[in-house]
């Protein structure tokens, strides 16, 4: 190995220049048949493997949620089914330890869950239908007053009359209403004060009736023609009433058939 050393003029230290020969050490010699013996996989840490788990192994664990319970095939499922009853008051109902009492007094079992909405409605869940059923037919439940409806089923229906004079008392209008319907309660209805501003009474009562239709009108009663209509547009209009009424009164195909021949006619 050959090498040149050299002091410049500014500076004392000696630079050392090396020729084009490639210096190789042969204590920092590698050797290349060593280095191929050597398995890199060796030096890496080896990886926990879970238990009962093999290499061989391949697939997947599938996860599921919580089972319905079924009833007869697989592709049939038994869900159970909620009776919900909702009690409510004008008044405060009792807590849960004093409604509990009530309802065991009474009888009343087979109940899953007693819910507080308010103070003044609570519901109750019932394991069965004839569960739900015996509340509803417990005579001291229903001297108490308090209003029982089961859930999606409407119990109560509104009806509106309008023209009603103002003078008239709530007395002359329960004395003047009849219907084939219980009535349970009616309401003035108020209206915008345009005048004054704020609220005055109108002249429209809404009825509300106990069940889930209202009563049927007879649209043969009390018909008075209008004063532009000719004879025999009125007497026309009479006879199509007339039919309308037979057909509500009594709902066959024979009154249908009836009902569909007057208006086909009375339109001609």
């Amino acid at each position: 190995m050959e090498y040149n050393m050299s002091v410049p003029p500014r500076t004392g230290t000696p630079i050392i220049t090396y020729d084009n020969e490639t210096l190789l050490d042969n204590n920092l010699c590698i050797d290349n048949e060593s280095e191929s013996d050597i398995d890199v996989d060796q030096l890496r840490p080896e990886k926990r493997q879970r238990e009962g788990s093999t290499e061989e192994e391949e697939g997947w664990t599938e996860v599921k949620g919580k089972k319905k319970s079924r009833h007869g095939s697989d592709n049939s499922f038994k869900e159970e089914a909620n009776y919900d009853v909702y009690i409510s008051s004008k008044e405060r109902l009792p807590k849960q330890f004093g409604m509990a009492r009530i309802l065991k007094e009474l009888n009343i079992g087979k109940i899953r869950q007693v819910k507080y909405l308010s103070p003044f409605k609570i519901r109750l869940q019932f394991e069965n239908e004839s569960a739900a059923q015996s509340l509803f037919a417990c005579e001291k439940i229903l001297e108490k007053g308090w209003r029982l409806q089961k859930a999606m089923e409407l119990s109560v229906c509104y009806g509106l009359i309008k023209n009603v004079d103002l003078d008239l008392s709530d007395d002359d209008i329960l004395q003047n209403i009849s219907s084939s319907t219980k009535l349970l309660s009616f309401k003035r209805l108020n209206r915008r004060n345009r005048d004054e501003g704020g609220w005055c009474p109108s002249e429209t009562l809404r009825l509300c009736f106990e069940g889930d239709h209202l009563p049927a009108t007879n649209p043969a009663t009390n018909f008075v023609p209008k004063a532009y209509w000719s004879t025999e547009l009125s007497h026309a209009v009479a006879q199509r009433r007339l039919a309308l009424s037979k057909f509500r009164r009594n709902p066959t195909p024979k009154t249908l058939k009836y009902l569909r021949t007057r208006y086909t006619r009375h339109r001609a």
